[in-house]
């Protein structure tokens, strides 16, 4: 589980988020962005410690038809353990058919952490399409934040 905060907006938000991050706190926060199937690279350094903020991109990628996710970010559990402060995304990564499809074949191939990944592969027993995946809660919440 991370100590991070999470905030989830609206698209055209997320950038609002940051310029305030950077207005309010200035030279005291390090801007760090996770993209298609890439590690956290850092964006905006800080000029000693201070706040450290995770944007997680949310953008179709061109030529694939996919849109991100937390999984296909090259972030794993051990990122998150005390790295970022706040991890900021945009509401609509939920939403994505896509990204909820993507979800049924990485708990097949166990591609979440073990705890998602059981309780992932009990649901995908049932019948029902359509109420296994209106169960499945967000995966950043799930990998991430998950509580037993």
């Amino acid at each position: 589980m991370s100590p991070a905060t999470l905030i989830m907006c609206p698209p055209r938000l997320v950038q609002q988020w940051e310029d305030e991050f950077v207005k309010f706190l200035g030279d005291a926060v390090e801007i760090w962005r996770s993209s298609w199937k890439a590690p956290p690279q850092q964006t905006k350094a800080s000029a000693g410690p201070g706040l450290k903020v995770l944007i997680l991109e949310a953008y179709k990628k061109s030529g694939t038809g996919r849109f991100m996710g937390c999984v296909p970010f090259g972030i794993t559990a051990a990122d998150f353990k005390g790295r970022f402060d706040v991890v900021l995304t945009c509401s609509d990564l939920q939403l994505r058919d896509v990204y909820r499809d993507d979800l049924y074949s990485l708990a097949k191939t166990g591609g979440l952490t073990p705890v998602v990944c059981q309780a992932l592969r009990k649901r995908f027993r049932l019948e029902d399409h359509d109420r296994l995946m209106g169960s499945c809660k967000f995966p950043v919440l799930q990998a991430f934040w998950w509580h037993r």
